[in-house]
């Protein structure tokens, strides 16, 4: 039986598009069709969808902090773990603010974001989402950052570059 993971949106890069015109990135409905454009979620996961807001992280504040922290209190019991996909400019603030919100958080939520949008060739929106996913059905009763094929500790992790892929790094911890 495959597990139950709620999805929350909260904006970023990763549920943006590219204006043709502009070329200025514009949040998109990327969430709305989710397992169609990528369907491998579907056989990792059931999932479940929420999009408490849509902002560029640099806007979040500690009132979203509490917000998110209260969804995610409100599924412990009826998901078997949480993924947040997250604008990358404050995404490590925001996982140390829950992993101290939450500190006896009973399953795994796992922040995520991208660099690029999933609609742009070559991005790691696709790779970072599905292996969050996946990471968010294992037995990791804490709050990670996914990143670049990276595993990390919530409270530990910082961003370390702003264009590469390899964006986040835990310094002086595994």
């Amino acid at each position: 039986m495959k597990k139950k993971i709620l999805l929350i949106h909260s904006g970023g890069t990763i549920g943006m598009t590219r204006d043709s015109r502009s070329g200025v990135l514009r949040p998109d409905m990327f969430y709305a069709s989710l397992l169609k454009v990528i369907p491998e979620i579907s056989t990792i996961a059931d999932m479940e969808v929420e999009i408490p807001f849509v902002l560029d992280s640099a806007e979040l504040n500690f009132q979203h902090w509490q917000k998110l922290a209260a969804i995610i209190k409100a599924h412990v019991g009826t998901s078997d773990g949480v993924v947040i996909t997250h604008g990358t400019d404050t995404l490590a603030y925001t996982a140390s603010a829950l992993s101290y919100m939450l500190p006896d958080i009973p399953i795994p939520v796992i922040l995520t974001g991208a660099q690029k949008p999933l609609s742009e060739l070559r991005s790691d929106a696709r790779n970072n989402l599905i292996n969050a996913v996946e990471l968010a059905t294992a037995a990791i009763p804490e709050i990670c950052i996914f990143f670049d094929y990276k595993l990390m500790r919530g409270n530990r992790t910082s961003k370390s570059h702003i264009n590469f892929f390899d964006a986040f790094a835990s310094p002086n911890y595994p």
